[in-house]
Protein backbone atom coordinates (compact mmCIF):
# COMPACT_ATOMS: atom_id res chain seq x y z
CA UNK A 1 0.00 0.00 0.00
CA UNK A 2 2.92 2.56 0.70
CA UNK A 3 4.54 1.97 -2.29
CA UNK A 4 1.62 2.61 -4.22
CA UNK A 5 1.08 5.95 -2.26
CA UNK A 6 4.84 6.63 -2.96
CA UNK A 7 4.23 5.92 -6.79
CA UNK A 8 1.24 7.96 -7.06
CA UNK A 9 3.06 10.96 -5.49
CA UNK A 10 5.95 10.61 -7.46
CA UNK A 11 3.44 10.70 -10.56
CA UNK A 12 1.62 13.92 -8.88
CA UNK A 13 5.23 15.26 -8.46
CA UNK A 14 6.63 14.75 -12.06
CA UNK A 15 3.38 15.87 -13.42
CA UNK A 16 4.04 18.89 -11.58
CA UNK A 17 7.26 19.62 -12.61
CA UNK A 18 6.20 19.35 -16.84
CA UNK A 19 3.55 21.01 -16.14
CA UNK A 20 5.61 23.98 -14.74
CA UNK A 21 8.31 23.19 -17.30
CA UNK A 22 5.62 23.63 -20.37
CA UNK A 23 5.87 27.40 -20.60
CA UNK A 24 9.54 27.33 -20.70
CA UNK A 25 10.17 24.59 -23.65
CA UNK A 26 7.30 26.24 -25.45
CA UNK A 27 9.37 29.67 -25.69
CA UNK A 28 12.52 27.65 -26.35
CA UNK A 29 11.41 25.70 -29.21
CA UNK A 30 8.99 28.95 -30.30
CA UNK A 31 12.60 30.85 -30.02
CA UNK A 32 14.29 28.22 -32.25
CA UNK A 33 11.65 28.48 -35.02
CA UNK A 34 11.74 31.85 -34.71
CA UNK A 35 15.29 32.07 -35.38
CA UNK A 36 15.09 29.56 -38.35
CA UNK A 37 12.71 31.50 -40.01
CA UNK A 38 15.21 34.62 -39.85
CA UNK A 39 17.58 32.48 -41.37
CA UNK A 40 15.74 31.19 -44.44
CA UNK A 41 14.18 34.76 -44.56
CA UNK A 42 17.68 36.90 -44.60
CA UNK A 43 19.28 34.16 -46.64
CA UNK A 44 16.58 34.36 -49.11
CA UNK A 45 16.37 38.26 -49.41
CA UNK A 46 19.97 38.21 -49.78
CA UNK A 47 19.94 36.10 -53.00
CA UNK A 48 16.92 37.40 -54.49
CA UNK A 49 18.79 41.06 -54.33
CA UNK A 50 21.74 39.71 -56.04
CA UNK A 51 20.07 37.67 -58.55
CA UNK A 52 18.75 40.91 -59.58
CA UNK A 53 22.26 42.72 -59.99
CA UNK A 54 23.02 39.53 -61.67
CA UNK A 55 20.54 40.26 -64.28
CA UNK A 56 20.51 43.60 -64.25
CA UNK A 57 24.06 43.64 -65.74
CA UNK A 58 23.12 41.26 -68.45
CA UNK A 59 20.66 43.02 -70.19
CA UNK A 60 17.60 42.86 -70.99
CA UNK A 61 15.98 39.43 -71.54
CA UNK A 62 18.29 37.97 -69.36
CA UNK A 63 17.05 35.48 -66.38
CA UNK A 64 17.89 33.50 -63.57
CA UNK A 65 16.62 30.49 -61.00
CA UNK A 66 17.60 31.27 -57.42
CA UNK A 67 17.05 28.09 -54.99
CA UNK A 68 15.37 29.25 -52.18
CA UNK A 69 13.99 28.00 -48.89
CA UNK A 70 11.34 30.32 -47.46
CA UNK A 71 9.37 29.35 -43.90
CA UNK A 72 6.65 31.52 -41.95
CA UNK A 73 7.00 34.58 -44.48
CA UNK A 74 3.63 37.11 -44.04
CA UNK A 75 3.96 39.13 -47.08
CA UNK A 76 7.06 40.56 -49.63
CA UNK A 77 7.41 43.79 -50.10
CA UNK A 78 9.53 44.28 -53.35
CA UNK A 79 9.55 47.27 -55.37
CA UNK A 80 11.77 49.90 -56.88
CA UNK A 81 15.34 48.91 -55.30
CA UNK A 82 14.34 47.18 -52.01
CA UNK A 83 13.91 42.75 -51.78
CA UNK A 84 11.75 42.45 -48.46
CA UNK A 85 10.30 40.06 -46.30
CA UNK A 86 7.79 40.61 -43.83
CA UNK A 87 7.86 38.28 -40.70
CA UNK A 88 5.80 37.94 -37.85
CA UNK A 89 8.51 39.74 -35.90
CA UNK A 90 9.44 42.39 -38.04
CA UNK A 91 10.86 42.85 -41.78
CA UNK A 92 13.95 41.41 -43.06
CA UNK A 93 15.15 43.57 -46.42
CA UNK A 94 18.28 43.96 -48.94
CA UNK A 95 19.20 46.05 -51.78
CA UNK A 96 18.85 45.09 -55.06
CA UNK A 97 19.05 46.37 -58.28
CA UNK A 98 17.12 49.31 -59.30
CA UNK A 99 13.59 49.16 -60.75
CA UNK A 100 12.32 45.93 -59.18
CA UNK A 101 8.97 43.94 -58.28
CA UNK A 102 6.81 41.08 -57.87
CA UNK A 103 2.92 40.32 -57.43
CA UNK A 104 1.76 40.11 -53.72
CA UNK A 105 1.20 36.21 -54.47
CA UNK A 106 5.24 35.37 -54.51
CA UNK A 107 7.71 34.74 -51.57
CA UNK A 108 4.75 33.76 -49.03
CA UNK A 109 4.14 31.08 -46.83
CA UNK A 110 6.88 28.64 -46.30
CA UNK A 111 8.21 26.13 -49.40
CA UNK A 112 11.21 25.20 -51.54
CA UNK A 113 11.63 26.26 -54.83
CA UNK A 114 13.57 27.74 -57.56
CA UNK A 115 12.62 31.44 -57.76
CA UNK A 116 12.55 33.02 -61.38
CA UNK A 117 14.70 36.48 -61.66
CA UNK A 118 13.95 38.23 -65.26
CA UNK A 119 15.46 41.22 -66.33
CA UNK A 120 12.65 42.86 -68.82
CA UNK A 121 12.93 46.77 -71.13
CA UNK A 122 11.36 48.30 -68.32
CA UNK A 123 12.07 46.63 -64.75
CA UNK A 124 12.75 43.30 -63.09
CA UNK A 125 10.89 40.61 -62.08
CA UNK A 126 10.70 38.42 -59.18
CA UNK A 127 8.40 35.54 -59.59
CA UNK A 128 6.34 34.55 -63.03
CA UNK A 129 2.81 36.49 -61.72
CA UNK A 130 1.92 39.66 -63.38
CA UNK A 131 3.56 42.90 -62.18
CA UNK A 132 2.69 46.98 -63.49
CA UNK A 133 5.27 48.63 -63.48
CA UNK A 134 3.96 51.91 -65.99
CA UNK A 135 0.58 53.32 -66.84
CA UNK A 136 0.69 56.01 -69.22
CA UNK A 137 -1.72 57.61 -71.81
CA UNK A 138 -1.94 55.26 -75.40
CA UNK A 139 0.78 56.05 -77.39
CA UNK A 140 3.32 57.07 -74.31
CA UNK A 141 6.86 55.69 -73.82
CA UNK A 142 7.33 55.02 -70.09
CA UNK A 143 10.47 56.46 -68.29
CA UNK A 144 12.13 53.60 -66.56
CA UNK A 145 13.74 56.04 -63.76
CA UNK A 146 9.61 56.38 -62.86
CA UNK A 147 8.56 52.16 -62.62
CA UNK A 148 6.03 52.19 -59.49
CA UNK A 149 5.68 55.53 -59.21
CA UNK A 150 1.96 56.87 -58.84
CA UNK A 151 0.82 57.67 -62.77
CA UNK A 152 -1.50 60.09 -64.59
CA UNK A 153 -3.75 59.59 -67.10
CA UNK A 154 -7.06 60.98 -68.69
CA UNK A 155 -11.03 60.32 -68.61
CA UNK A 156 -11.23 60.44 -72.19
CA UNK A 157 -7.96 58.67 -72.99
CA UNK A 158 -6.72 55.14 -73.60
CA UNK A 159 -3.75 53.47 -72.01
CA UNK A 160 -0.91 51.50 -71.74
CA UNK A 161 0.42 49.03 -69.24
CA UNK A 162 3.78 48.03 -69.24
CA UNK A 163 5.28 45.62 -66.80
CA UNK A 164 6.30 42.10 -67.32
CA UNK A 165 4.69 38.60 -67.13
CA UNK A 166 1.62 39.83 -68.97
CA UNK A 167 -0.61 36.85 -70.15
CA UNK A 168 -3.48 36.58 -72.92
CA UNK A 169 -6.80 37.25 -71.59
CA UNK A 170 -6.15 39.31 -68.64
CA UNK A 171 -8.65 41.99 -67.37
CA UNK A 172 -7.76 45.44 -65.87
CA UNK A 173 -9.64 46.12 -62.10
CA UNK A 174 -9.33 50.00 -61.47
CA UNK A 175 -10.36 51.18 -57.50
CA UNK A 176 -11.58 54.18 -57.19
CA UNK A 177 -9.55 54.96 -53.65
CA UNK A 178 -12.66 57.12 -52.25
CA UNK A 179 -15.57 54.98 -52.47
CA UNK A 180 -14.10 51.55 -53.55
CA UNK A 181 -15.88 51.57 -56.11
CA UNK A 182 -14.84 49.31 -59.62
CA UNK A 183 -14.58 49.18 -63.32
CA UNK A 184 -13.21 46.72 -64.91
CA UNK A 185 -11.14 46.85 -68.11
CA UNK A 186 -10.39 44.20 -71.16
CA UNK A 187 -7.50 44.43 -72.55
CA UNK A 188 -5.03 43.80 -75.54
CA UNK A 189 -2.29 41.68 -74.92
CA UNK A 190 0.58 43.34 -77.11
CA UNK A 191 3.10 41.18 -75.52
CA UNK A 192 4.40 39.91 -71.81
CA UNK A 193 5.67 43.63 -71.34
CA UNK A 194 2.89 45.56 -72.41
CA UNK A 195 -1.18 45.48 -72.53
CA UNK A 196 -3.28 47.82 -74.22
CA UNK A 197 -6.67 49.30 -72.49
CA UNK A 198 -9.21 50.76 -74.90
CA UNK A 199 -11.66 51.74 -72.47
CA UNK A 200 -11.04 54.97 -70.81
CA UNK A 201 -11.65 54.99 -66.70
CA UNK A 202 -14.78 56.65 -65.97
CA UNK A 203 -14.62 59.89 -63.48
CA UNK A 204 -11.30 61.50 -62.74
CA UNK A 205 -10.22 60.74 -58.98
CA UNK A 206 -7.14 58.35 -57.74
CA UNK A 207 -7.16 54.88 -58.54
CA UNK A 208 -5.38 51.55 -57.37
CA UNK A 209 -5.00 49.64 -60.68
CA UNK A 210 -4.43 45.89 -60.81
CA UNK A 211 -3.95 43.53 -63.56
CA UNK A 212 -5.68 39.93 -63.05
CA UNK A 213 -4.91 37.10 -65.54
CA UNK A 214 -6.81 34.49 -67.01
CA UNK A 215 -6.23 32.00 -64.41
CA UNK A 216 -6.82 34.29 -61.48
CA UNK A 217 -3.13 35.66 -60.56
CA UNK A 218 -3.37 39.14 -59.37
CA UNK A 219 -0.74 41.79 -59.71
CA UNK A 220 0.88 43.86 -57.47
CA UNK A 221 -0.67 47.46 -57.18
CA UNK A 222 -0.37 50.86 -58.57
CA UNK A 223 -1.79 54.67 -57.77
CA UNK A 224 -3.39 55.97 -61.03
CA UNK A 225 -4.39 59.41 -60.59
CA UNK A 226 -7.78 60.38 -63.46
CA UNK A 227 -7.58 63.59 -64.40
CA UNK A 228 -10.43 65.42 -66.27
CA UNK A 229 -9.68 65.54 -70.32
CA UNK A 230 -6.11 67.11 -71.36
CA UNK A 231 -8.17 69.51 -73.85
CA UNK A 232 -10.75 70.94 -71.11
CA UNK A 233 -13.41 69.16 -72.58
CA UNK A 234 -16.43 67.38 -70.71
CA UNK A 235 -15.27 64.23 -68.11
Amino acid sequence: MKKAQLSYEYIVIIGSVLVLLLPFFYTFFNGIASKINDYYATETVNLVAQATRTVANLGEGSKVRVPLRIQGIQKNDIQRSTVALDLPKGKISAQGASCIGAAPSILRGTGTFFMPVTSFQYMIAVGDAPVISHVVPEGEKPRRENCFQPATIYTNDEFDIYGANFKQNSEVIVTRTDNNNKQTKRTEYKSEQKLEVDEPVLGAATYIMEVIDASGVTSNSLIVQVNPPALGGAD
